[in-house]
Protein backbone atom coordinates (compact mmCIF):
# COMPACT_ATOMS: atom_id res chain seq x y z
CA UNK A 1 0.00 0.00 0.00
CA UNK A 2 1.21 3.33 -1.32
CA UNK A 3 -0.07 6.83 -1.21
CA UNK A 4 0.49 8.62 -4.61
CA UNK A 5 -0.29 11.79 -4.39
CA UNK A 6 -2.89 14.15 -2.18
CA UNK A 7 -4.60 17.19 -3.92
CA UNK A 8 -6.01 19.61 -1.12
CA UNK A 9 -8.35 22.87 -1.53
CA UNK A 10 -9.30 25.31 0.95
CA UNK A 11 -8.46 22.63 4.57
CA UNK A 12 -6.73 25.01 6.57
CA UNK A 13 -4.06 26.99 5.18
CA UNK A 14 -3.80 25.11 1.98
CA UNK A 15 -5.60 26.63 -0.20
CA UNK A 16 -4.73 24.75 -3.91
CA UNK A 17 -2.18 21.80 -3.37
CA UNK A 18 -1.17 18.97 -5.12
CA UNK A 19 2.01 17.08 -3.95
CA UNK A 20 3.23 13.64 -5.34
CA UNK A 21 4.63 11.14 -2.43
CA UNK A 22 8.12 9.30 -2.75
CA UNK A 23 7.16 5.46 -1.82
CA UNK A 24 9.94 6.16 0.38
CA UNK A 25 10.65 9.06 2.87
CA UNK A 26 9.21 12.30 2.49
CA UNK A 27 10.32 14.87 4.63
CA UNK A 28 8.80 18.64 5.04
CA UNK A 29 10.79 20.79 6.26
CA UNK A 30 9.83 24.84 7.40
CA UNK A 31 9.40 26.82 10.54
CA UNK A 32 6.18 26.49 12.45
CA UNK A 33 2.78 27.12 11.45
CA UNK A 34 3.03 26.96 8.12
CA UNK A 35 1.53 23.93 7.03
CA UNK A 36 3.35 20.90 7.64
CA UNK A 37 0.97 19.35 10.24
CA UNK A 38 -2.03 20.28 8.38
CA UNK A 39 -0.92 18.20 5.66
CA UNK A 40 -0.43 14.96 8.17
CA UNK A 41 -3.76 15.76 9.25
CA UNK A 42 -5.31 15.76 5.82
CA UNK A 43 -4.17 12.49 5.12
CA UNK A 44 -4.73 10.93 8.40
CA UNK A 45 -8.96 11.87 7.81
CA UNK A 46 -8.37 10.05 5.03
CA UNK A 47 -7.19 6.68 6.98
CA UNK A 48 -10.11 7.05 9.60
CA UNK A 49 -12.64 9.48 8.79
CA UNK A 50 -11.50 11.50 11.43
CA UNK A 51 -8.68 14.69 12.43
CA UNK A 52 -6.11 13.92 15.68
CA UNK A 53 -6.48 17.19 16.36
CA UNK A 54 -10.46 18.55 16.44
CA UNK A 55 -13.52 16.96 16.49
CA UNK A 56 -15.34 20.22 14.77
CA UNK A 57 -14.47 19.74 11.10
CA UNK A 58 -15.71 23.21 10.51
CA UNK A 59 -12.17 24.43 12.47
CA UNK A 60 -10.75 22.97 9.33
CA UNK A 61 -12.33 25.70 6.54
CA UNK A 62 -10.18 28.49 6.31
CA UNK A 63 -11.74 32.32 7.08
CA UNK A 64 -13.88 33.13 4.19
CA UNK A 65 -14.34 30.21 2.84
CA UNK A 66 -17.59 27.75 2.95
CA UNK A 67 -15.87 24.40 2.44
CA UNK A 68 -12.79 22.43 1.83
CA UNK A 69 -12.39 19.39 -0.82
CA UNK A 70 -9.52 16.83 -0.85
CA UNK A 71 -8.58 13.84 -2.87
CA UNK A 72 -5.50 11.64 -2.92
CA UNK A 73 -4.80 8.34 -4.43
CA UNK A 74 -3.95 5.04 -2.75
CA UNK A 75 -2.09 2.19 -4.51
CA UNK A 76 -2.54 -1.35 -3.13
CA UNK A 77 -2.26 -4.76 -4.49
CA UNK A 78 -1.71 -2.97 -8.47
CA UNK A 79 -5.05 -1.34 -8.06
CA UNK A 80 -5.43 2.62 -7.82
CA UNK A 81 -8.28 3.58 -4.99
CA UNK A 82 -8.94 7.47 -5.54
CA UNK A 83 -10.84 8.87 -2.28
CA UNK A 84 -12.37 12.13 -2.17
CA UNK A 85 -13.90 14.05 0.88
CA UNK A 86 -16.31 17.05 0.61
CA UNK A 87 -17.23 18.69 3.39
CA UNK A 88 -19.61 21.52 4.27
CA UNK A 89 -20.91 23.23 7.57
CA UNK A 90 -24.28 23.24 5.94
CA UNK A 91 -24.60 19.26 4.47
CA UNK A 92 -21.33 17.25 6.51
CA UNK A 93 -19.00 15.13 4.91
CA UNK A 94 -19.51 13.49 1.57
CA UNK A 95 -17.03 10.44 0.59
CA UNK A 96 -16.22 9.06 -2.46
CA UNK A 97 -14.10 5.88 -3.70
CA UNK A 98 -13.56 5.78 -7.24
CA UNK A 99 -16.16 8.83 -7.98
CA UNK A 100 -19.27 6.44 -5.95
CA UNK A 101 -20.26 7.87 -2.55
CA UNK A 102 -18.79 5.52 -0.11
CA UNK A 103 -22.14 3.49 1.60
CA UNK A 104 -20.67 4.24 4.95
CA UNK A 105 -17.29 5.80 7.01
CA UNK A 106 -16.23 2.06 7.66
CA UNK A 107 -16.21 1.26 3.90
CA UNK A 108 -14.13 4.68 3.08
CA UNK A 109 -11.53 3.82 5.57
CA UNK A 110 -10.59 0.95 4.60
CA UNK A 111 -7.84 1.74 1.94
CA UNK A 112 -5.66 3.32 4.03
CA UNK A 113 -3.96 2.51 6.90
CA UNK A 114 -1.74 5.07 8.91
CA UNK A 115 0.90 5.00 12.21
CA UNK A 116 0.53 8.38 13.61
CA UNK A 117 3.15 10.25 15.87
CA UNK A 118 2.50 13.97 16.95
CA UNK A 119 3.61 15.53 19.79
CA UNK A 120 0.84 14.73 22.05
CA UNK A 121 1.62 10.99 21.96
CA UNK A 122 3.70 11.61 24.24
CA UNK A 123 0.93 11.60 26.27
CA UNK A 124 1.14 8.07 26.32
CA UNK A 125 3.98 7.84 28.86
CA UNK A 126 2.64 10.44 31.02
CA UNK A 127 -0.75 10.58 30.77
CA UNK A 128 -4.01 8.82 31.88
CA UNK A 129 -4.74 5.28 30.97
CA UNK A 130 -7.19 6.75 28.68
CA UNK A 131 -4.75 7.84 26.26
CA UNK A 132 -2.93 4.56 26.50
CA UNK A 133 -6.26 2.43 25.79
CA UNK A 134 -7.05 4.40 23.44
CA UNK A 135 -3.44 3.73 21.65
CA UNK A 136 -4.41 -0.24 22.04
CA UNK A 137 -8.08 0.38 20.78
CA UNK A 138 -6.86 2.36 17.43
CA UNK A 139 -4.09 -0.30 16.61
CA UNK A 140 -6.21 -2.99 17.35
CA UNK A 141 -9.18 -1.55 15.35
CA UNK A 142 -6.93 -1.26 11.95
CA UNK A 143 -5.99 -4.42 12.66
CA UNK A 144 -9.28 -6.29 13.55
CA UNK A 145 -12.49 -3.97 12.59
CA UNK A 146 -14.94 -6.00 14.49
CA UNK A 147 -13.08 -4.91 17.56
CA UNK A 148 -14.36 -1.47 16.33
CA UNK A 149 -17.45 -2.69 16.56
CA UNK A 150 -17.40 -4.44 19.88
CA UNK A 151 -15.71 -0.85 21.14
CA UNK A 152 -18.45 0.65 20.05
CA UNK A 153 -21.46 -1.44 21.21
CA UNK A 154 -19.31 -1.74 24.61
CA UNK A 155 -19.14 2.20 25.01
CA UNK A 156 -22.95 3.00 24.48
CA UNK A 157 -23.85 -0.20 26.85
CA UNK A 158 -21.77 1.32 29.39
CA UNK A 159 -23.16 5.00 28.79
CA UNK A 160 -26.47 2.80 29.80
CA UNK A 161 -25.29 1.13 32.40
CA UNK A 162 -24.40 4.27 34.20
CA UNK A 163 -27.50 5.96 33.69
CA UNK A 164 -29.22 2.78 35.12
CA UNK A 165 -27.18 3.44 38.03
CA UNK A 166 -27.65 7.06 38.35
CA UNK A 167 -31.60 6.42 38.25
CA UNK A 168 -31.40 4.20 41.07
CA UNK A 169 -29.52 6.34 42.94
CA UNK A 170 -32.02 9.12 42.43
CA UNK A 171 -34.99 7.35 42.42
CA UNK A 172 -34.33 3.64 44.79
CA UNK A 173 -36.10 2.05 42.00
CA UNK A 174 -34.23 -0.52 38.58
CA UNK A 175 -32.02 -2.51 40.72
CA UNK A 176 -34.03 -5.27 38.75
CA UNK A 177 -32.65 -4.52 35.65
CA UNK A 178 -29.11 -4.43 36.46
CA UNK A 179 -28.58 -8.30 35.27
CA UNK A 180 -30.20 -7.25 31.60
CA UNK A 181 -27.13 -4.99 31.24
CA UNK A 182 -24.56 -6.94 32.92
CA UNK A 183 -25.30 -9.94 30.79
CA UNK A 184 -24.41 -8.64 27.48
CA UNK A 185 -21.82 -5.96 28.82
CA UNK A 186 -20.04 -8.93 30.30
CA UNK A 187 -19.79 -10.59 27.10
CA UNK A 188 -17.92 -7.54 25.53
CA UNK A 189 -15.62 -7.06 28.69
CA UNK A 190 -14.41 -10.46 27.58
CA UNK A 191 -14.07 -9.98 24.09
CA UNK A 192 -11.74 -6.48 24.85
CA UNK A 193 -9.96 -8.09 27.24
CA UNK A 194 -8.95 -11.18 25.38
CA UNK A 195 -7.73 -8.55 22.15
CA UNK A 196 -6.01 -6.50 24.57
CA UNK A 197 -4.70 -9.22 26.20
CA UNK A 198 -3.21 -10.62 22.75
CA UNK A 199 -2.18 -7.40 21.16
CA UNK A 200 -0.13 -6.54 23.91
CA UNK A 201 1.69 -10.04 24.13
CA UNK A 202 2.00 -9.62 20.46
CA UNK A 203 3.70 -5.93 20.56
CA UNK A 204 5.90 -6.04 23.40
CA UNK A 205 8.68 -7.83 22.52
CA UNK A 206 8.58 -5.98 19.27
CA UNK A 207 8.54 -2.35 21.48
CA UNK A 208 11.48 -3.80 23.38
CA UNK A 209 13.33 -5.03 20.66
CA UNK A 210 12.58 -1.43 18.60
CA UNK A 211 13.52 0.40 22.02
CA UNK A 212 16.75 -1.22 22.21
CA UNK A 213 17.69 0.18 18.73
CA UNK A 214 16.75 3.72 19.29
CA UNK A 215 18.11 4.19 23.03
CA UNK A 216 21.45 2.06 22.09
CA UNK A 217 20.85 -0.37 24.44
CA UNK A 218 21.20 2.00 27.49
CA UNK A 219 18.28 0.89 29.40
CA UNK A 220 15.46 -1.23 28.77
CA UNK A 221 11.78 -1.37 28.12
CA UNK A 222 8.76 -3.36 29.75
CA UNK A 223 5.22 -3.36 29.19
CA UNK A 224 2.46 -4.78 30.88
CA UNK A 225 -1.03 -4.91 30.59
CA UNK A 226 -2.94 -4.00 33.96
CA UNK A 227 -6.76 -5.34 34.49
CA UNK A 228 -8.81 -5.60 37.01
CA UNK A 229 -9.17 -9.86 35.63
CA UNK A 230 -6.69 -12.32 37.00
CA UNK A 231 -3.85 -13.39 34.68
CA UNK A 232 -5.19 -17.08 34.87
CA UNK A 233 -8.59 -16.39 33.55
CA UNK A 234 -8.38 -16.14 30.01
CA UNK A 235 -10.65 -18.41 28.24
CA UNK A 236 -13.83 -15.96 27.04
CA UNK A 237 -16.57 -18.00 28.38
CA UNK A 238 -14.70 -17.74 31.91
CA UNK A 239 -13.93 -13.99 31.66
CA UNK A 240 -17.54 -13.54 30.95
CA UNK A 241 -18.79 -15.64 33.83
CA UNK A 242 -16.00 -13.23 35.79
CA UNK A 243 -17.11 -10.23 34.63
CA UNK A 244 -20.80 -10.87 35.84
CA UNK A 245 -19.92 -11.84 39.09
CA UNK A 246 -17.74 -9.03 40.07
CA UNK A 247 -20.55 -6.57 38.88
CA UNK A 248 -22.33 -7.87 40.77
CA UNK A 249 -20.54 -8.31 43.73
CA UNK A 250 -19.37 -4.66 43.03
CA UNK A 251 -23.37 -3.21 42.42
CA UNK A 252 -23.91 -1.03 45.57
CA UNK A 253 -20.70 0.57 45.50
CA UNK A 254 -21.40 1.27 41.87
CA UNK A 255 -24.85 2.36 43.03
CA UNK A 256 -22.88 4.57 45.23
CA UNK A 257 -20.51 5.78 42.90
CA UNK A 258 -22.92 6.21 39.58
CA UNK A 259 -20.43 4.53 37.70
CA UNK A 260 -19.14 1.12 36.32
CA UNK A 261 -16.13 0.67 38.40
CA UNK A 262 -14.97 -2.44 36.65
CA UNK A 263 -14.36 -3.39 33.50
CA UNK A 264 -11.99 -2.31 29.98
CA UNK A 265 -12.23 1.14 30.69
CA UNK A 266 -10.64 0.97 34.04
CA UNK A 267 -7.71 -1.19 32.39
CA UNK A 268 -4.19 0.22 31.40
CA UNK A 269 -0.97 -0.02 29.95
CA UNK A 270 1.99 0.01 32.21
CA UNK A 271 5.14 1.22 30.63
CA UNK A 272 8.89 0.49 32.25
CA UNK A 273 12.16 2.04 31.59
CA UNK A 274 15.21 0.61 33.27
CA UNK A 275 13.25 -1.22 35.80
CA UNK A 276 11.15 2.00 37.01
CA UNK A 277 7.81 3.49 36.10
CA UNK A 278 7.92 5.65 32.77
CA UNK A 279 5.09 7.60 33.68
CA UNK A 280 7.33 8.67 36.73
CA UNK A 281 10.80 8.44 35.78
CA UNK A 282 11.72 8.38 32.53
CA UNK A 283 13.19 11.57 30.83
CA UNK A 284 11.75 13.32 28.02
CA UNK A 285 14.36 11.70 25.73
CA UNK A 286 13.29 8.13 27.43
CA UNK A 287 10.16 9.00 26.96
CA UNK A 288 9.94 9.88 23.19
CA UNK A 289 12.17 6.61 22.58
CA UNK A 290 9.52 4.74 24.36
CA UNK A 291 6.72 6.31 22.50
CA UNK A 292 8.85 6.20 19.05
CA UNK A 293 9.40 2.27 20.10
CA UNK A 294 5.85 1.55 20.52
CA UNK A 295 4.49 3.45 17.08
CA UNK A 296 7.41 1.41 14.91
CA UNK A 297 6.01 -1.91 16.55
CA UNK A 298 2.61 -0.95 15.78
CA UNK A 299 3.64 -0.62 12.20
CA UNK A 300 5.83 -3.93 12.48
CA UNK A 301 2.40 -5.73 13.84
CA UNK A 302 0.38 -4.49 10.90
CA UNK A 303 2.37 -5.16 8.61
CA UNK A 304 2.87 -9.02 9.66
CA UNK A 305 -0.83 -9.51 9.60
CA UNK A 306 -1.96 -7.43 6.73
CA UNK A 307 1.14 -8.25 4.77
CA UNK A 308 1.83 -4.79 3.43
CA UNK A 309 3.40 -1.63 5.78
CA UNK A 310 1.25 1.15 6.81
CA UNK A 311 2.03 4.55 5.92
CA UNK A 312 3.82 6.57 9.03
CA UNK A 313 2.89 9.83 9.72
CA UNK A 314 5.47 11.12 12.14
CA UNK A 315 5.10 15.12 13.16
CA UNK A 316 8.34 16.93 14.93
CA UNK A 317 9.81 13.37 15.35
CA UNK A 318 13.24 14.84 15.52
CA UNK A 319 13.00 17.08 18.85
CA UNK A 320 14.80 16.35 21.29
CA UNK A 321 16.22 12.78 19.98
CA UNK A 322 20.52 13.21 19.61
CA UNK A 323 22.22 12.50 16.26
CA UNK A 324 22.80 9.02 17.26
CA UNK A 325 19.20 7.86 17.92
CA UNK A 326 18.24 9.82 15.01
CA UNK A 327 20.17 7.91 13.20
CA UNK A 328 19.32 4.71 14.37
CA UNK A 329 15.74 5.90 13.81
CA UNK A 330 16.30 6.43 10.14
CA UNK A 331 17.76 3.04 10.14
CA UNK A 332 14.52 1.07 11.27
CA UNK A 333 12.25 3.37 9.01
CA UNK A 334 14.34 2.67 5.34
CA UNK A 335 11.82 0.88 3.49
CA UNK A 336 8.91 2.33 4.65
CA UNK A 337 7.03 4.89 2.68
CA UNK A 338 6.66 7.69 5.63
CA UNK A 339 5.46 11.55 5.90
CA UNK A 340 7.95 13.24 8.10
CA UNK A 341 7.98 16.77 9.32
CA UNK A 342 10.48 18.69 10.82
CA UNK A 343 11.84 22.33 11.40
CA UNK A 344 15.61 21.66 10.49
CA UNK A 345 16.38 21.61 6.87
CA UNK A 346 19.52 19.33 7.76
CA UNK A 347 17.02 16.14 7.95
CA UNK A 348 17.24 14.68 4.57
CA UNK A 349 15.18 11.47 3.59
CA UNK A 350 16.62 8.00 4.65
CA UNK A 351 16.31 6.00 1.89
CA UNK A 352 17.07 6.67 -1.92
CA UNK A 353 13.84 7.13 -3.58
CA UNK A 354 12.78 9.68 -0.43
CA UNK A 355 11.41 13.16 -1.47
CA UNK A 356 12.43 16.76 0.47
CA UNK A 357 9.83 19.79 0.64
CA UNK A 358 9.61 23.03 2.04
CA UNK A 359 6.50 24.23 3.00
CA UNK A 360 6.01 28.38 3.44
CA UNK A 361 2.17 29.13 4.14
CA UNK A 362 0.76 26.39 3.06
CA UNK A 363 2.51 26.05 -0.02
CA UNK A 364 4.69 22.53 -0.57
CA UNK A 365 7.41 23.44 -2.88
CA UNK A 366 9.86 20.27 -3.66
CA UNK A 367 13.44 20.45 -3.93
Amino acid sequence: MKLQYIDVHAFRNIHNQVVSFSPGCNVFYGDNAQGKTNLLEAVFIFATGKSFRTQKWKELIPENELSFWMDCAVTSDKRNQQLKIFYTEKEGKKLHINGVEAENEKEFTTHLKVVIFTPDSLSLVKGTPAQRRNFLDFAISQLRPRYAAYQKEYARLLLQRNAQLKYITRTGFGREMMPVWDEDIAKLFAKMTLYRRSYVDRIKPVAIEKYSLVSENKEHLRLKYLSNVPEDVTEEGELSRYFLQVLKKNLEDDIKNQFTGVGPHRDDLLLFVGGHPAKSFASQGQQRATVLALKLAEGEIFHQDAGYAPLYLFDDIFSELDEKRQKHLMNTMEDKQALLTTCSRHVNPFSEQGKKFFVENGVYTEE
